[in-house]
């Protein structure tokens, strides 16, 4: 029974399959064509792909458990050698050496707004620009 379902299916597209194609263009039938083969084409070119990717995914051996490194235990007497010595001050820079000079002041900035024509320049001072 299913056998004979499958021929009567297979018969019916190829009849239909051949009706459109006798209507369609040889430019057209050439896209169909190429559209066909193209992804026949694909087909063993994803299958490789698959078999490589999987390649890769081996599970990795399991590493052998290693041992926690014992903790370290630090006996000291009971007075800590720091008690027993003089507390150091800290130490002051050499009157000497010469310091860097501080840098010479600049003049305050001036901002001109663009737009303006020559006669009427708007020049702004420092504290007149946070006004803006």
């Amino acid at each position: 029974m299913k056998t004979i379902l499958t021929i009567i299916i297979a018969v019916a597209v190829a009849t239909l399959v051949g009706a459109v194609a006798y209507r369609l263009s040889s430019d057209a039938l050439a896209i169909i064509v190429g559209v066909v083969l193209g992804l026949a084409a694909l087909i063993p070119t994803l299958v490789m792909v698959a078999i490589l990717l999987r390649r890769g995914q081996t599970e990795p051996e399991p590493r052998p458990v290693q041992q926690p490194q014992p903790p370290v235990i630090v006996v000291s007497s009971g007075f800590p050698a720091q008690m027993m010595q003089q507390p150091q001050q800290a130490a002051l820079p050499d009157p000497s050496q010469a310091l860097i000079p501080a840098p010479p002041a600049q003049p305050p900035r001036k901002f001109r707004m663009m737009g303006y024509e020559a006669t009427e320049s708007v020049d702004l001072q420092d504290s007149e620009w946070a006004a803006y």
